[in-house]
């Protein structure tokens, strides 16, 4: 069995050498005998049963499995303890019933069964040979995706190219969620038709100090470069951090560095923050950009606990001090500040610093004043956005919203002042008569400059 996992995989070649082999009669013994086999394991009736099945050739030691569905299903599900995503080629999709239709005694009579898989197998497989080729050439893939996950006739997943095999299969692994698995979620992956618990199929691919399981060890490279661009160029939590940190401590790849290929943790924690600002600023004033689309993350949580003390505390300080320049370098954009901020970092931030502050919601404008908070208003956010009560009428909530403005001494700058005087003054700008007044009400209040 090759385990050395430097030997290239090759799909095209391997399906090459499995239509070779469908051709001669010791193969045709050997699914056979299989399928016999199967049936007596699992008390099946084929003479009244009507099951759909899915015959499995192993590219690595020449195999086979056979897989039957429930009664009137015609899906088939594969046992993960019996079966990777690497190894597997499906050769034939078929049901008993249709098998009875062909020669009811089919199952009784070995030689006539040999002769019914080599005849239905190869043409099955040149059949599939034409489609693989005819949909690489478009560089589609819908086709097979939506065959596994309907029945799971499944190709294993260097089948299919970088991109998707990442985007479908590798990314549901702890080293590429940025959330840990203390939250319970699944492995669901369409192109191998796997949905079940993440640790059930992780610790198949993974053992517990991050090392490639076979036959999983072939895409130790890809693996390796998937995880150096996760941390170079994406946020990545502490949790996570310390699992790509494990798992490239361990590669068996002679080619890779550690030291000099894996980032430095404070390196990480910039460019994490670059990122995060990234995504505030379009949440704070590009409201309609399609930038816009990202969620914000918890910036503590992207230091690990395997950062010494000595990091953590330098960790700390390169989030405030970024987060803090950038926020001094804003702070006179009104933007709603308390919407997107994490609360601490609001409450020190504006201990010393003042915000001109819109807001999404009534509600949120409330609570701050009620709780004595320092707001420097400005009745719209960027995308012209006012302050929202769906509950309320909104004649009444303006005139409400000014007076508790009014009655609470708020003030804002001149800055929003002369900006709301050049949109009123714009041809290209719509109010209503409510939505007019209240910004006139805004010309009049008190500034703090």
């Amino acid at each position: 069995m090759i385990r050395n996992k430097k030997v290239k995989l090759s799909f095209i070649d391997d399906f090459s050498k499995l239509l070779k082999l469908s051709k001669t009669d010791s193969f045709s013994e050997s699914v056979t005998e299989e399928f016999l086999k199967t049936l007596k394991q699992f008390g099946i009736d084929d003479s009244k049963s009507d099951k759909f099945f899915i015959i499995f050739w192993n590219r690595f030691d020449q195999s086979f499995q056979v897989f039957f569905s429930k009664n009137g299903c015609y899906s088939i599900n594969t046992n993960l303890e019996k079966f990777d995503f690497v190894s597997w080629i499906p050769v034939l999709y078929y049901s008993t019933e249709k098998m009875r239709k062909k020669n009811k005694y089919l199952t009784k009579n070995k030689k006539a069964l040999q002769s019914f898989f080599k005849k239905f197998i190869c043409e099955n497989l040149i059949k599939e040979q034409y489609l693989i080729f005819a949909e690489k050439q478009k560089n589609e893939y819908d086709f097979f995706i939506d065959r596994a996950f309907k029945i799971g006739y499944k190709y294993p997943i260097d089948f299919y190219p970088e991109s998707i095999r990442f985007e479908d299969f590798w990314s549901n692994l702890d080293l590429f969620q940025f959330e840990d698995t203390d939250m319970c979620f699944e492995f669901r992956s369409t192109i191998v038709d796997c949905f079940a618990d993440i640790e059930d199929v992780q610790s198949t691919i993974l053992s517990k100090e991050l090392k490639l399981i076979y036959p999983y060890n072939f895409f130790e490279d890809e693996l390796i470069e998937e995880s150096l661009n996760l941390l170079k160029n994406k946020p990545t939590s502490g949790y996570q951090k310390k699992n790509l940190e494990l798992f490239l401590s361990n590669v068996s790849s002679k080619d890779f560095d550690f030291q000099k290929q894996v980032p430095k943790r404070l390196e990480i924690i910039e460019s994490n923050m670059d990122y995060y600002l990234k995504i505030l600023e379009s949440k704070l004033f590009k409201p309609k950009s399609s930038d816009n689309n990202e969620d914000l993350f918890y910036t503590y949580k992207i230091i690990g606990d395997n950062f010494s003390s000595e990091e953590r505390d330098k960790a700390f300080e390169i989030i405030e001090n970024k987060l803090f320049s950038f926020l001094k370098e804003n702070c006179y954009k009104p933007a709603p500040y308390s919407e997107y901020l994490e609360g601490e970092h609001y409450i020190k931030f504006k201990k010393s610093n003042n915000l001109v502050e819109s807001f999404l919601s009534e509600k949120s404008l409330f609570s701050l004043i009620n709780q004595k908070n320092n707001v420097i208003y400005s009745p719209l956010s960027s995308g012209m956005i006012f302050p929202r009560n769906p509950y309320t009428v909104q004649e009444r909530r303006m005139k409400e919203l000014n007076d508790f403005l009014k009655n609470n001494g708020i003030k804002t700058t001149n800055y929003v002042k002369e900006s709301i005087r050049k949109i009123i003054d714009s041809p290209f700008v719509d109010f209503t008569s409510d939505e007019l007044e209240h910004l006139n009400f805004a010309l009049t209040m008190d500034t703090i400059d």
